[in-house]
């Protein structure tokens, strides 16, 4: 997780450890407690980012299509099988919610793992790497806007994945193929596919050869709180602040729905366009409006890399892209995203409806 930036390449790291562990311990040996105790945080780590009743969790950073301890016939998304795994091999707790995979625990002649309380909601949890987490009753809000101690997978700074009554409606792109003909040549690495704020003409990173990223994004999550029933993240995103642009974004996330509030403030004659892209999933629907704005909706595009996600590696399939355009006053822009029902979200001068494929069942 901390060197890939990379929920599938943390699975990949989480199943090798319960290997490591159950050889080790036919053995007669182990693993230091404090590489347990770290063990046990990623194990944590997943599940408080799982959608418990389907297994998945965002399709955030680079993803190779690698699955090194396939113990169950459930989906290559489906999570549940390798924490089930990792929990009962390192003795940690799930949400009662998350339902162990039997097929693994009979694989592996195990116990199912012990059961940890459910959180009341709303709650929200954070980590000091820069990720959040937000559930209310009907919704669920998975935020990244951290800083880097290695190369960056993706640019995707203050990126934002939405599930309302348990559907994705707000997606990231995965990552298709490393290596293939233009644009697919890890052509889903870019801020402009990520659900976040890009600007023409000013970079959030500078790319090198390969996977090499000379500059990388710098973002932070400045407070995740509960407020009510609803759940407040407010970020900023430092990824131009050499160019003297600031990027800040509030997420409110409702019992079945979320509004998010993108400013962009920079000096008085900065007036380069301001792009806020969504890529959504099946019978979603966003509402843009910002002042002066315009706004372009495309599915698939057989031309380039918009509107198009990939479940697991070597496999695409349609999605919808939305992107609104808004060229600064004074400096300033303002842009606001509502999805689902929000209390006082403002009416809508731009909107567009999603309609994509099925979610993942590879």
């Amino acid at each position: 997780w901390y060197i890939q930036h990379s929920f599938n390449y943390a699975r990949v790291a989480l199943d090798q450890l319960t290997i490591a562990r159950r050889v080790l311990l036919t053995l007669g040996r182990d693993l230091s407690p404090a590489a347990k105790e770290r063990v046990r945080s990623l194990i944590d780590l997943i599940a408080v980012c799982m959608d418990p009743v389907s297994g998945q969790l965002p399709n955030h950073g680079p993803n190779d299509g690698a699955y090194v301890l396939p113990l169950s016939t459930r989906s290559y998304c489906d999570f549940r099988p390798s924490l089930t795994g990792a929990a009962a091999t390192f003795g940690a707790a799930l949400p009662e919610t998350i339902e162990p995979d039997r097929e693994t625990l009979a694989w592996l002649r195990a116990d199912a793992p012990a059961h940890s309380p459910v959180l009341p909601t709303p709650w929200v949890r954070s980590g000091s790497s820069g990720w959040a987490v937000g559930v209310t009753s009907g919704a669920r809000l998975f935020v990244r806007a951290g800083g880097y101690r290695s190369r960056p997978g993706h640019i995707d700074p203050a990126h934002v994945d939405l599930r309302i009554d348990g559907a994705p409606v707000a997606i990231d792109a995965g990552t298709f193929r490393y290596s293939a003909p233009p644009p697919w040549n890890n052509g889903l690495v870019p801020i402009d596919v990520h659900n976040t704020v890009a600007i023409t003409g000013v970079d959030a990173a500078r790319q090198g050869p390969r996977f090499l990223w000379l500059s990388w994004p710098r973002a932070r999550i400045n407070t995740a709180v509960t407020l009510g029933d609803a759940v407040s993240i407010h970020m900023t995103n430092d990824s131009w602040i050499d160019e003297g642009i600031v990027h800040r974004r509030a997420c409110t996330l409702y019992p079945r729905g979320a509004l998010i509030v993108d400013e962009v403030d920079a000096t008085p004659d900065f007036d380069a366009p301001v792009h806020v892209h969504w890529l959504l999933e099946p019978e979603a629907s966003v509402q843009l409006v910002a002042e002066g704005a315009t706004v372009t909706d495309v599915s698939g595009d057989a031309t380039s890399v918009r509107g198009w996600t990939s479940d697991s590696y070597g496999v695409k399939r349609p999605a919808r892209s939305v992107r609104l355009t808004v060229r600064p006053r004074d400096g300033s822009a303002r842009i606001t995203s509502s999805f689902g029902d929000v209390d006082e979200a403002p009416a809508s001068t731009q909107a567009a409806s999603a309609d994509a494929g099925a979610p993942c069942s590879t």
